[in-house]
């Protein structure tokens, strides 16, 4: 289902756009985790919703022609370009953000006093040892599935953020219910990968 989603979202008529869009927001509201860690679920939506905003989606810096950031493709009107920050507001949130509740995560602390304890669990992952590619094909970022958090907020980091932030940025700038809508993105941005520029 999420390629016809992308596809529609990249369509010429307004209305399949839209539609698709309202689409997108569905299938994040009704399983987010299982939408950002398919097979090309994460970096493939991304690129798309970058493209449908008429942002860049290669981390080069000589991608921006203009000194001024497009807000949406020819033809898309101010209530398609809300749409489409809201859309990605969801599909970042349910990417970047930890879905750990209080139950999970007081459950998982013992009384004894062990330290780390997830590391010397059994993995919740279906391939732990994936990130070795010891028998797969040369990877593939754009098609690869990224079922951890931290996975997912590295690829984004080193593929995306740049561009989102400018392209956020400067539809923050616009003000209105654009400018409302950039500053939840830029908010989901800034609180998804606080954690992971902690580590580094």
């Amino acid at each position: 289902m999420l390629p016809y989603i992308r596809a529609g979202i990249t369509h010429l008529a307004a209305d399949i756009r839209s539609s698709a869009l309202d689409m997108l927001q569905w299938a994040i509201e009704c399983s987010g985790s299982a939408l950002v860690s398919c097979s090309g679920g994460w970096v493939k939506t991304v690129k798309t919703i970058l493209v449908m905003q008429g942002w860049p989606t290669e981390t080069s810096t000589s991608a921006w022609s203009t000194g001024r950031v497009s807000l949406g493709v020819l033809g898309m009107d101010g209530k398609t370009t809300v749409k489409s920050l809201r859309a990605m507001e969801s599909l970042l949130r349910a990417g970047l953000e930890d879905s750990l509740s209080e139950e999970d995560i007081q459950s998982s602390t013992w009384g004894w006093p062990l330290t780390h304890n997830s590391q010397h669990m059994i993995s919740n992952r279906s391939n732990p040892y994936s990130h070795l590619n010891l028998f797969g094909n040369p990877p593939d970022e754009e098609s690869q599935s990224y079922e951890d958090r931290e996975d997912r907020q590295r690829v984004f980091q080193r593929q995306h953020q740049m561009a989102v932030e400018v392209g956020v940025e400067a539809a923050r700038q616009e003000g209105g219910e654009i400018g409302r809508a950039a500053a939840a993105v830029q908010k989901v941005i800034r609180d998804g990968i606080k954690d992971l520029e902690a580590c580094d």
